[in-house]
């Protein structure tokens, strides 16, 4: 996906090896690998707004873990625990479109959710590119994706 390439240029500035930061991305790929199906049996069982609501609140507490991480084996599991909560989140917010849109409405209501989470990404980026909480490299990012 696209946002890798920010994703790495964020770790590099974090102080990150080159090494250090595709493991993370590897740890995170592997996350969502591996709980895919017993994260779509969860929000089969809980029902699918309170699986997303466990997802996002994941994705919080799994980023500020990363944050928080001060060795490679910390970092690499709450990257793994992301890509884990992620997996709550994206499966249940699709198979809501397919309830509520009829199909030939889908691709619309498709492209609108990828567009709106792609907008929020992006969102996302420009505090911590404007202030400076991270470095150049994610000046470079924002500039890139045309946030200046």
């Amino acid at each position: 996906s696209f946002i890798w390439g920010i994703n790495t240029l964020f770790l590099l500035d974090a102080g990150l090896s080159n090494t250090e930061a595709f493991a993370a991305n590897a740890f995170f790929t592997a996350g969502m690998v591996l709980f895919e199906v017993p994260t779509g049996v969860v929000a089969d069982l809980w029902g699918r707004r309170p699986t997303m609501l466990l997802g996002l609140v994941g994705c919080a507490v799994a980023q500020l873990a990363f944050a928080a991480s001060s060795t490679l084996l910390a970092a690499a599991l709450s990257v793994m625990l992301l890509g884990l909560v992620f997996e709550l989140y994206e499966p249940p917010s699709q198979a809501i479109v397919a309830d509520l849109c009829p199909p030939e409405q889908r691709p619309r209501a498709y492209s609108l959710l990828g567009t709106a989470l792609k907008l929020q990404a992006k969102a996302g980026m420009i505090p911590s590119a404007q202030d400076g909480v991270v470095g150049p490299n994610t000046r470079k990012a924002a500039n890139y994706l045309g946030l200046w």
